[in-house]
């Protein structure tokens, strides 16, 4: 990219910049971004200017430090390099970084030999290695020349002008995606919201009422459903930046929904509030029981099966000539009544919550067991009245072992508790996340003061979590010294103190190619109060202004 040139009136050799990358990328802790800036002066004059133009010095400088509005926090690390043409006098480059907000290059013809440009000719300064900061945001670059419009011998005139280059962050993050409410009334529209790079190009896929797959477009965090649904749907959001690309799905439920199947197969209860039809030749098969709060109807010539408990809140009525056959326990809240000449057969146990009356002269029979709440009558015999009671059922499944086994998913609304330990042959999936996807931050730089030991950084847990401290020595020493800096970072959490070491080995520079990375994660409990602290433990005098330091506490939930 190059930058625009000053106005006119302003400086009369405006230099043409170009940055690379254009535009710049910002620094990570774990990623240092470097930039290139180049400047080339004297080769094009501002309109109001004539040639030659003489010229005694021109700077380029710009702000310094981690603020928004400086381009690096580490201007010592900048190379420099002139160019100037063959044959003409060599130029020289001044660096000024004393003051600690900016850094000043002046690049000179030899003295009291002012050059003279005339626009066959140029110099070239770049600037190389700069390390660019971690805040995002245009900064301005500066310029300043002393020229003379009039001759060698002046009067020559300090002009200013101005650039600017731009600083983004191009981290391709995706995380967060959510529905506005986790339930939505049938025939409205699904709110969705997420947390991702503002770079990237966004994608919803979604269910459309008729079955079929739609796309839409999506952008600033939030995206709204093009239809009203009518039954649970499923959301995926496609990101997209340069050549990689990452998804996140999450669903909505709808409550009342409209559903369409070729098949139902119910291993658990199915619960109608209000009539179930069964198209002609086709079968309802339930594998556990089936709950209706109003009539169930199986039209002529056809079979109810339920391989699993049938539960009636009211009479059931089998018509004359037909029967009524259940291949597993049927449970009955009130009366169940089998007319004169009928039988009521059952291969299964027959559980009733109030009394069950035989008729005289009429048989109960079970093939399996019989469970009672209450006492069981059998109308008096010889011996009179015989009173019979069970006194334990072993499992939904009637075995001595107790193991109840579910072909399907199973839901539970309520709190589920476990007296013995879970086991689980697959995957156990959670629909929320477990830990804060965005933690709480305590940074130190370099230039900042770290927590010792008699200024520990301490936190007491809100919930249960992670705290993960990271930390990184830039110290350096020279190559006649016989022992690496060293530096220890102390966790101490309740009954245990945790810690690990930064140790510098062989001649080192500050750079942070070359600096010593550590990092720990501790599990503290709801409650625990926890510290961190820094110390030297080489027996050498020096402070740990080399040292970056991150605390980052990640609790359980979202």
């Amino acid at each position: 990219m190059t930058s625009p040139g000053p106005a006119p009136g302003d400086m009369l050799l405006p230099p043409a910049m170009v940055e690379d990358p254009s535009p710049l990328r910002v620094s990570t802790f774990a990623k240092p971004e470097y930039a290139r800036l180049t400047f080339t002066y004297g080769k094009v004059k501002d309109p109001s200017a004539t040639w030659p133009v003489h010229c005694k010095h021109f700077q380029v400088r710009f702000r310094t430090g981690r603020q928004a509005a400086a381009l690096t926090s580490e201007p010592r690390l900048i190379r420099h390099e002139l160019t100037v043409p063959p044959g003409k006098r060599q130029w020289t480059v001044d660096r000024d970084d004393r003051d600690p907000n900016e850094v000043i290059f002046t690049c000179s013809p030899p003295p009291d030999e002012p050059a003279a440009f005339d626009g066959s000719w140029s110099v070239q300064l770049e600037l190389t290695g700069i390390e660019v900061n971690g805040s995002p945001s245009p900064v301005s670059i500066d310029w300043e020349e002393s020229t003379s419009a009039t001759g060698k011998d002046g009067p020559y005139i300090e002009r200013t002008g101005r650039g600017e280059v731009s600083k983004r962050d191009d981290s391709f993050y995706l995380h967060s995606l959510r529905p506005a409410t986790v339930a939505i009334n049938r025939g409205t529209k699904a709110t969705l919201h997420w947390e991702g790079t503002p770079n990237a190009d966004y994608t919803m896929y979604y269910r459309a009422p008729d079955g079929s797959q739609q796309a839409s477009e999506a952008k600033e965090g939030v995206w709204e459903s093009p239809v009203t649904l009518l039954d649970d749907t499923t959301f995926t959001l496609e990101a997209k930046m340069g050549s990689e690309t990452r998804y996140l799905t999450t669903n909505v439920k709808v409550n009342n929904p409209d559903i369409v199947v070729n098949k139902v197969t119910a291993n658990g209860a199915v619960d109608a509030k209000d009539t179930v039809t069964v198209a002609a030749n086709k079968t309802l098969t339930a594998n556990g029981p089936i709950q209706a709060n109003d009539t169930v109807t199986v039209a002529a010539n056809k079979t109810f099966t339920a391989n699993g408990p049938v539960q009636a809140n009211d009479t059931v009525t089998v018509k004359a000539g037909k029967t009524l056959t259940a291949h597993g326990p049927i449970q009955a809240n009130d009366t169940v009544t089998v007319k004169a000449g009928k039988t009521l057969t059952a291969h299964g146990p027959i559980q009733a919550n109030d009394a069950v009356t035989i008729a005289a002269g009429k048989t109960l029979t079970a093939n399996g067991p019989i469970k009672a709440m209450q006492e069981v009558i059998v109308d008096p015999g010889p011996s009179g009245r015989y009173g019979l009671r069970t006194t334990q059922i072993w499992a939904f499944d009637g075995t001595s072992g107790g193991t109840v086994a579910f072909k399907s998913k199973t839901s539970a609304e309520q709190e589920v508790t476990l007296r013995n330990s879970l086991i689980a042959k697959g995957s156990v999936k959670f629909e929320t996340a477990l830990f804060s996807a965005r933690p709480t931050r305590s940074n130190y730089s370099k230039s900042t003061r770290k927590p010792r030991e008699s200024s520990k950084w301490t936190m007491t847990a809100t919930k249960d979590g992670f705290l993960v401290v990271e930390a990184a020595s830039f110290e350096w020493f020279s190559s006649d010294e016989k022992h690496g800096r060293k530096h220890r970072i102390y966790v101490q959490a309740p009954g245990i103190t945790y810690y690990f070491d930064l140790v510098a080995h062989g001649a080192k520079t500050r750079q942070r190619s070359q600096g010593i990375f550590g990092n720990m994660s501790v599990p503290v409990a709801k409650g625990s109060s926890v510290s961190v602290w820094i110390s030297d433990i080489d027996d050498v005098a020096s402070a740990d202004g080399n040292v970056e330091m991150n605390i980052c506490w990640y609790s359980l939930g979202a």
